[in-house]
């Protein structure tokens, strides 16, 4: 594999749309409705009509109303990244992505705060699990299997960053680790999450659905210390008799719940935002709705 360079966490930031108003449009999905020869005609999510938008990956994976991804450089020229924003799919783009691109030298000095050369190019495949600790550690696959690899080799520190795609499977934290995704609307988990102490849940959709008598849920704390979830939206949906939970503790740890939205609801039984039988849920400017009530304290 192409060897990687090492990237500092807040060039993701940047990426992902936590930039310059003023000079760079910040990441959108748009619609695509029309495909040429090497370009393409898309829809914005605000509505407006881009022409001759070049495109990150083949044109032969598209087709009219597909959805790609906006990425904008300082000149406020678009380019059309290729992302299965609801479903992973085998025939992802392999192209390598280029921050340089999109971001000058300055810009990249400051983001990486001196830790390398800010003339680096920094070989980056969009769709990939990014590892990261004091840079870009490790790249892995976009699959349910490659996301357990690299939390099962992920360290105290590092940060875990999901491309914007969905993946399924139920997954186990690891202490002082953060999972991050590049927005509620791009990343999504279908899983359950086990937490650990000092972990945290970043930025991404969690979204479980069932049809059954059984206890569904979202987010389990941790059986010690404290596991953090930020800025996500947490749904349960139980077609069934089962009870339904967005974050449930009953091992002893703690969970706190920052900028969130929790929802929880079941058909045919009980629905709580958040169940805490052992250990606290703590809610810091978040919304929590059940369908029985906010919350269940066993």
């Amino acid at each position: 594999m192409t060897t990687v360079r090492r990237l500092e966490f807040s060039l993701i930031q940047q990426l992902r749309g936590a930039i310059r108003d003023e000079t760079i449009h910040r990441p959108q999905t748009a619609t695509v409705i029309e495909i040429g020869l090497s370009r393409i005609r898309v829809r914005a999510s605000n509505g407006s009509v881009l022409n001759d938008v070049p495109v990150i990956g083949s044109l032969s994976d598209l087709s009219v109303n597909s959805t790609v991804f906006l990425l904008w450089d300082e000149a406020s020229r678009p380019t059309a990244l290729i992302s299965p924003v609801s479903d992973v799919t085998d025939a992802l783009p392999t192209e390598v992505f280029d921050p340089s691109q999109y971001f000058t030298k300055v810009e990249i000095a400051r983001m990486l705060d001196g830790k390398a050369d800010a003339g680096t190019v920094y070989t980056l495949y969009p769709h990939n699990v990014w590892r990261i600790q004091s840079g870009l550690t490790a790249q892995y696959s976009y699959s349910v299997l490659d996301l357990d690899q690299a939390l099962a080799e992920a360290e105290a520190g590092d940060l875990i960053m999901l491309p914007p795609i969905s993946i399924g499977g139920d997954h186990a934290m690891v202490a002082q680790v953060r999972l991050r995704g590049w927005s509620r609307e791009m990343t999504k988990l279908t899983g359950k999450i086990t937490g650990a102490d000092q972990a945290s849940i970043e930025n991404l959709t969690i979204s479980r659905a069932a049809n059954n008598s059984s206890e569904l849920y979202a987010v389990r704390g941790p059986d010690t210390g404290t596991l953090n979830i930020k800025g996500c939206d947490i749904t349960v949906s139980q077609a069934g008799s089962g009870r339904a939970e967005a974050v449930y503790t009953d091992q002893g740890g703690n969970v706190v719940v920052w900028d969130s939205d929790l929802y929880a609801s079941s058909v045919g039984g009980q629905g709580y935002g958040v169940v805490s039988a052992v250990g606290k849920i703590y809610l810091r400017h978040s919304r929590c709705i059940g369908s029985t009530d906010r919350m269940l304290v066993v």
